[in-house]
């Protein structure tokens, strides 16, 4: 009986420390598992960092695209303008030379 006593013993110590063995290897996982989760974390931080500038980015270009497209309506009018008027100059200059070349061939024949 005494035997049997002492094998129960040495059976419930080792079942102990084989608990105690198997607690250590979770608490150290554990661990392992919270440093992967604070450096996901991290990552998760930057990311969100990074998408925050790229809209700032983004809100920016489609800003000063309107700038530009607002801009290129006014060059395109300026341009109409101008084309519009140098037409009107060279049928102008067009009718000077005429002009000038009947007042010319006048002057000849007298």
């Amino acid at each position: 009986e005494f035997e049997a006593a002492n094998a129960a013993v040495e059976q419930t110590q080792s079942e102990k420390k084989e608990s105690e063995s198997e607690k250590k290897e979770a608490e150290t996982r554990l661990g392992e598992v919270k440093a992967d989760l604070r450096g996901a974390k991290q990552k998760l931080e930057a990311s969100q960092a990074s998408v925050k500038e790229g809209q700032a980015t983004i809100a920016t270009l489609e800003m000063r695209k309107g700038e530009v497209e607002s801009e290129l309506k006014m060059a395109r009018s300026d341009l109409i303008a101008s084309n519009e008027s140098n037409s009107a100059l060279n049928k102008n200059s067009a009718k000077l030379l005429e002009d000038a070349r009947k007042e010319n061939r006048k002057l000849r024949q007298q």
